[in-house]
């Protein structure tokens, strides 16, 4: 779309400062871009910026603190159509203005309704605490019509971080349950060492119903080559729709400094290529990385759980049933309080996020993709996937080595294995459907501690059950 994927958006170029008042510090910077499919013809450009805090003048504000503001103006113009104009106000508080010695960035998005076109994009920021001082940014773009006839990817969004079961829509970073905080200066290093990427698979119907398709995530350098120090992941999936949100994140940011680039291939079953797409990163040094202002370390202010509901907590305490103790749901019990049940689930996470130094939880992060795989692949007769047995051996083992299903073996329901070669010197699982409503209950396992009956053939023959 953007360069990358230059059948749906080509950008022609994009300027800086061609308004700038007299003298003045340049405050908009780091741009980026990237179009998703809307309603009928009509495409989402959204547009990703930067602005640098130390530019900006403050003013103290009653409740405390201070804070800058702009006035905004965008004047959209397309080829053979009508010219647009919209304003807005933009204001940031900041602590203190001694922050902003640390280079703080803030962040916001642009989100255009266009129709395909080719378009110029005038923005004029104005600081309206110095009046007279503006800085501008000029796009010049070409969107397509996303195609009808085939599997199609939309634009890619590098990302600082996302967020799940995040509800508030009016969030400038709202994208289908999740909080997409944009990266557009798609910078990483040691200090954001998890890349975030964000993108939308469009006419999966155009599959066959239920047929699988798989997504392959890499990291390439500037020549191209595949880097191998950040392996490729992999995610199966099933068409459920005909439409599919993928996210996810790689550890890019103990790269050396250079370009890379962030590369999406879609393959069906058969290996043969539907959609592909990449996105342009860079790694920079720690000295030379801005920490934005919307950054969010470890702390439970930042978090996503600060700003949770009761039922969201109940929700996601119920989901971590399979690695919680005994004493930890009771005192999720004894816990009643909004704020301290927010706060607990908070610390219970912290407890086990596999490297601290980061500003995102691995742990939690893989543990809701399994949710989420389980959710996707096992739901079953209205039951969520997570809550089977399926699910619920796939969240707490991980993805088996093999799976060997047995859809139409002869006098016997449908059964499937699954074989793990690194537990316990290897160990199976055993899986049937035997209400015959794709609900596959757990019948044997040789791992130590799970169901076993060695007879477990019988409960699913014919004359037997």
């Amino acid at each position: 779309m953007i360069g990358q994927m230059k059948k749906c958006l080509t950008a022609v170029a994009i300027f800086s400062g061609f308004i700038t008042g007299s003298g003045a510090q340049p405050f908009l910077s780091h741009v980026d871009q990237a179009v998703f499919r809307y309603e009928g013809q009509e495409i989402y450009w959204e547009i990703y910026y930067t602005l640098q805090g130390e530019a900006l003048a403050y003013q103290s504000r009653e409740a405390g603190g201070f804070q800058c503001d702009l006035l905004f103006s965008l004047n959209l113009f397309r080829q053979g159509g009508p010219q647009s104009t919209r304003a807005w106000r933009y204001q940031q508080a900041v602590e203190d203005t001694a922050f902003l010695a640390r280079d703080l960035e803030f962040i916001d998005r642009i989100r255009l309704a266009v129709e395909p076109g080719d378009y110029r994009a005038v923005l004029i920021a104005e600081d309206r605490l110095r009046p007279g001082r503006l800085d501008s940014l000029l796009f010049e773009a070409r969107i397509d019509a996303v195609p009808q006839d085939r599997v199609f990817l939309s634009g890619i969004e590098l990302a600082y971080k996302i967020e799940t079961n995040f509800p508030d829509r009016e969030n400038p970073f709202y994208k289908n349950s999740l909080k997409v905080i944009p990266n557009p200066g798609a910078r990483y290093n040691t200090d954001h060492l998890y890349l975030y990427y964000y993108a939308e698979l469009y006419n999966l119907t155009r599959l066959p119903d239920g047929s699988a398709y798989a997504l392959t995530v890499s990291v390439v350098d500037s020549t191209g080559n595949p880097v191998e120090s950040v392996p490729p992941a992999v995610k199966n999936r099933t068409v459920a729709g005909e439409s599919s949100v993928e996210w996810g994140a790689l550890r890019v940011g103990f790269l050396p400094e250079g370009e890379y680039s962030l590369a999406l291939q879609v393959r069906d079953e058969g290996g043969a290529l539907l959609a592909t797409g990449q996105k342009h990163f860079r790694i920079k040094s720690e000295q030379q990385q801005p920490q934005p202002e919307i950054k969010t370390h470890v702390s439970y202010y930042a978090s996503e759980f600060s700003g949770m509901s009761l039922e969201e907590l109940d929700q996601d305490f119920a989901m971590a049933a399979y690695i919680a103790r005994d004493v930890d749901k009771k005192e999720w019990e004894r816990v009643g309080d909004l704020e301290k049940k927010r706060r607990w689930l908070f610390d219970f996470w912290k407890a086990r996020d596999t490297d601290p130094s980061t500003n995102v939880n691995e742990y939690r992060m893989d543990y809701l993709e399994r949710i989420r795989h389980a959710n996707e692949h096992f739901a079953a007769f209205g039951k969520e996937g997570w809550k089977t047995d399926r699910g619920r051996v796939y969240i707490q083992y991980g993805a088996p080595d093999y799976i060997m299903p047995y859809p139409n073996e002869p006098d016997m329901k449908p059964y499937e294995t699954w074989s793990y070669d690194s537990i316990q010197g290897g160990v199976v699982f055993i899986f049937a459907d035997m209400n015959m409503n794709k609900d596959y209950r757990l019948l044997h396992s040789n791992l130590r501690g799970e169901l076993s009956n060695t007879h477990w053939e019988s409960m699913i023959t014919r004359g037997h059950y």
